[in-house]
């Protein structure tokens, strides 16, 4: 899908296709894992160990069709575990969901993300949960290598649209969606060729199904179940404590999606709801930088306020629409788009921590260097032609389209072009383009089941709802919703900041909050409000630590660590 490439593309691994030494001054954003887990010579065993994380059990076996005894056939899920360290005050098992890997959407691996933030959730809750990641049900193969993948995707671009949609550049944007739909229609029909027989079983439903049986293999038949789930994750956390809503422990959704718009209108109906404080988020970037200086903002030497920034970057992906940029020294020479410059700017976003490397990238490319930011922006293809390829992207899109109502007829272009223009214009004329909508339209699969609701539930134990009011991708306004579904089924705690979920900017009153709840069932008011502890642009070498008690600065050093390994980044503990 257009967003999610432009999503990925703000992560370069540091792999045999992108690696290399950053040029003196440029700005470079860290690898996503560090290199001693992608050391190769030694077995994954024994780098979980060294790592203090356990493959409990390596694989666990469940039906691929949990409805129809007959049917014999098994599905085997991949779990790790992070092990409690306070056996004596032990809780049980917490299984998480990340949703994907620092994106928005279903499909990313819980196992990675034990690995990523499941020792810094643990050491939050004091030791007494098993963090337990689950990998979701199952592979699904729609390209036969990750060369063929990428390929795929680099030949089929992101939608590139002007600031303004108007009439007389509507032409260039209905070619451009005619040409998604059909790259769309292709990817749908090689998933159906080449998994055609696992699609009737992929989708929230099965999910949720598979998550309360673990639950119940490692803590114990009728176990309640202990949850935490981030982004997509938090349409699994709504559907688990709605389908099995006598059976809940502790359970937290944080960067909340809206269950009952995912599962009741069609993907470019509820898409745009998404998008409701994504500009927020943006005035925050260029408000932050202007107020930081060009000492830690680079970016803030080019205007004389924070509206000039804006307008720089704004009139700056409109000449790329235009006119194209030639990038012949990127480490894959290459042309820059508007598209690609608003899809980095749009996943900055996510994580204020990002935004100095994202200013850093646009002030060179301001000063006549592209090559620094289509490096990050840019596609890449692998050449290792026998590597098997990634299917998160093709799992979101599975879950995405199946968890919706089937169409009774075809959107038709003009539909989805009306709907992209009316969207861009209402929501974000930034970024609203950057997705155009009709992913589901040419999608071959349905879900056998899937869960619609009620998610009114009255639960058996209240549950913890966050979201942040300036979330990029899941505004404020989707997390009061389910907290008004659950009514005293839940406490709304609104994080004062910005990022996609709260782990993007460490807060104390957050995290004590959190940490209270997990560990003595305490429930904050609802409602409450809290504010964030870092600073946005910090100076270098900047620390914290002096203003607050060793306890404090400790649990934000473990918020931090969280919200890094949560987001993609390398946060070096103090």
């Amino acid at each position: 899908m257009p967003l999610e490439k432009a999503e990925a593309a703000l992560l370069p691994q540091a792999d045999a296709r992108t690696s290399s030494a950053p040029s003196e001054g440029r700005p470079s954003i860290s690898p996503s894992r560090p290199r001693a887990f992608r050391a190769r010579r030694l077995p994954v065993r024994v780098v979980l160990s060294i790592l203090g994380l356990i493959a409990y059990p390596p694989s666990h076996r469940v039906p691929l069709d949990w409805d129809d005894p007959s049917h014999d056939e098994h599905v085997s899920l991949f779990l790790s575990r992070f092990k409690a360290t306070d056996r004596k005050h032990y809780k049980g098992t917490l299984l998480i969901n990340p949703g994907q890997y620092a994106f928005s959407g279903p499909g990313g691996s819980g196992s990675g993300a034990t690995y990523r933030f499941g020792k810094a959730l643990g050491e939050l809750f004091k030791g007494q949960y098993d963090v337990v990641g689950i990998d979701p049900r199952p592979r699904l193969e729609c390209f036969g290598s990750q060369t063929e993948l990428d390929v795929f995707s680099a030949s089929n671009p992101d939608l590139d649209a002007p600031l303004n949609l108007t009439a007389d550049v509507r032409e260039v944007v209905v070619a451009q969606v005619r040409r998604l739909n059909a790259s769309s229609a292709v990817e749908a029909e090689l998933c159906l060729q080449r998994s055609g027989n696992l699609l009737p079983y992929i989708g929230t439903y099965y999910v949720a199904k598979d998550f309360a049986h673990v639950a119940e293999v490692l803590d114990g038949h009728g176990a309640l179940i202990n949850y935490a789930g981030f982004s997509y994750g938090t349409i699994l956390g709504s559907t688990l404590v709605n389908m099995f809503p006598d059976r809940i422990g502790r359970v937290l959704i944080d960067g909340v999606a809206n269950p009952e718009l995912w599962t009741s209108v069609h993907y470019e109906d509820w898409l745009p709801t998404f998008q409701a404080d994504t500009d927020k988020a943006f005035d925050g970037f260029v408000s932050s930088c202007f107020e930081a200086g060009p000492e830690r903002c680079a970016l803030a030497a080019y205007g004389q306020s924070a509206a000039d920034l804006a307008q720089l970057i704004d009139d700056f992906a409109d000449r790329l629409f235009v006119e194209p940029l030639a990038v012949p020294n990127a480490q894959r020479p290459g042309v820059l788009t508007s598209a690609q410059v608003r899809g980095l700017v749009f996943m900055g976003m996510y994580s204020p921590r990002n935004w100095p490397a994202i200013a850093s990238l646009l002030s060179f490319a301001l000063s006549g260097d592209a090559s620094p930011l289509l490096d990050v922006a840019g596609p890449s293809v692998e050449l290792n032609s026998t590597k098997s390829p990634d299917t998160m992207l093709s799992v979101n899109r599975a879950v995405e389209c199946q968890d919706s109502p089937a169409y009774s007829s075809t959107p038709s272009i003009d539909y989805l072009v009306g709907r992209l223009v009316e969207y861009t214009q209402k929501l974000s004329r930034r970024f609203g383009s950057l997705e155009w909508g009709g992913a589901c339209a040419t999608w071959k699969g349905k879900s056998k089941e899937r869960f619609a609701g009620p998610f009114n539930h009255t639960l058996n134990a209240p549950i913890l709802i966050i979201g942040n009011t300036a979330d990029p991708v899941t505004p404020l306004i989707n997390a009061k919703a389910v907290n008004g579904m659950l009514g005293n089924s839940s406490r709304l705690i609104i994080q004062d900041g910005y990022g996609h979920c709260s782990l993007a900017m460490a807060s104390l009153c957050t995290g004590r909050a959190m940490r209270n709840y997990f560990l003595h069932g305490e429930l904050p008011r609802n409602g409450l409000v809290c504010a964030t502890d870092e600073i946005l642009f910090p100076p270098k070498n900047a620390t914290l630590a002096s203003a607050y008690s060793a306890e404090d600065a400790y649990l934000l050093d473990l918020l931090r660590t969280a919200g890094d390994g949560f987001h993609g980044h390398r946060h070096r503990r103090r």
